[in-house]
């Protein structure tokens, strides 16, 4: 329901500025105002296009549940410092990978509104994105790894 919430606040002013530009510039004539008016519409379907893959980014984010985990993470070791990893989101998908170091940190999104969205009840959003690997030993200390977590779709 949120993301309807804000697709309507991101197509409405363009849908707006797309009739005014047709309003105002349909009965005049002149070549100046043609390209005027070529402009506008080039920027507004510019600017519908990026609203939809503004749009379709905001799909793979998902709203957090109250007092329940993002994530849920298993590790077992396959050799020294070497381990397999199993991540499991709170819809279910399930992510695998092999990674190496002494210590990881998974990295996550957060996609926070203003106050008048939080007003409306639109909520934060957040997508888990990468797992960061390091080690503790100073000379293997460039090897850090950035495993990136793609969608299983």
């Amino acid at each position: 329901m949120s993301l309807l919430v804000v697709a309507i606040l991101l197509v409405l002013p363009m849908l707006a500025m797309v009739f005014l530009t047709h309003a105002l510039l349909r009965h005049q004539h002149g070549w100046i105002l043609h390209w005027l008016r070529g402009t506008a519409a080039l920027l507004s379907v510019m600017g519908l296009s990026f609203l939809v893959l503004l749009g379709y980014d905001l799909l793979r984010f998902a709203s957090p549940q109250a007092n329940s985990p993002i994530a849920d993470l298993q590790f077992i070791a396959i050799d020294d410092q070497t381990y397999s990893v199993k991540l499991s989101s709170d819809q279910g998908e399930i992510w695998r990978a092999t990674v190496e170091g002494d210590a990881w940190q998974l990295q996550a999104k957060l996609f926070t509104w203003n106050d008048a969205a939080s007003q409306v009840g639109v909520e934060p959003l957040y997508r888990v994105d990468a797992i960061v690997t390091r080690y503790y030993a100073f000379e293997r200390s460039d090897q850090s790894q950035v495993i990136p977590i793609r969608d299983p779709s």
